[in-house]
């Protein structure tokens, strides 16, 4: 079971994390259903652009600080491919740019434990239930991410989704859906911090 944490304190704990971060400095605007299982096959793993620079990420966040609580992510961004791997509340994907995420591998150092997380695919609904840089979403398929929900073992994590058209959204935290689920809104850009 996910460990959850209250709501306040989660959202308040990422204000701060938020307001230090030179990469979420200055943005504005920031600113919903039960997760359904949808089985899809298909997948277009490569190995050497997602999930092990996600994993390398990690480690390194780890050999950076070793004393800490990480997390590490990369986008898959249309038409442009791996952006590159972010962490610790950077901002992966675009902005503004009309460039859907359509893909997302995450990835969280020992002391958070393990991360799971669901996407919410355009036109198609839930994805499978993805954990520890597992690819989530479809990979150059052209079918960006509406949705996103995210959850740790230990602690609580927060992020945040830049959608097309519409900026960015409230926080959200431990499972609650970033994003949409049916309004044709894709993600073009997320941060996520762990606590």
């Amino acid at each position: 079971m996910w460990k959850r944490v209250a709501a306040v304190v989660a959202l308040t704990t990422l204000a701060v994390t938020v307001q230090a971060s030179p990469v979420m400095a200055g943005a504005t605007g920031l600113s919903t259903d039960g997760l359904a299982a949808a089985a899809r096959e298909a997948r277009s793993l490569d190995p050497a652009d997602g999930v092990v620079r996600v994993q390398a990420a990690v480690a390194d966040a780890d050999v950076a600080q070793p004393v800490g609580r990480h997390v590490c992510y990369q986008a898959y961004v249309q038409g442009l491919g791996w952006d590159e791997v972010r962490c610790d509340t950077q901002i992966a994907g675009t902005i503004g740019e009309g460039q859907m995420m359509e893909a997302i591998a995450i990835g969280v150092s020992p002391e958070v434990g393990s991360v799971c997380y669901q996407a919410h695919i355009q036109r198609l609904g839930w994805d499978d239930v993805r954990c520890n840089t597992q690819i989530a979403g479809l990979v150059g398929e052209g079918y960006g991410l509406d949705g996103l929900a995210i959850g740790v073992q230990l602690g609580g994590v927060c992020y945040q989704a830049h959608l097309q058209g519409s900026g960015w959204e409230e926080v959200r935290c431990n499972t609650q859906i970033a994003g949409t689920t049916n309004e044709a809104t894709p993600l073009e850009a997320i941060a996520i911090g762990v606590f």
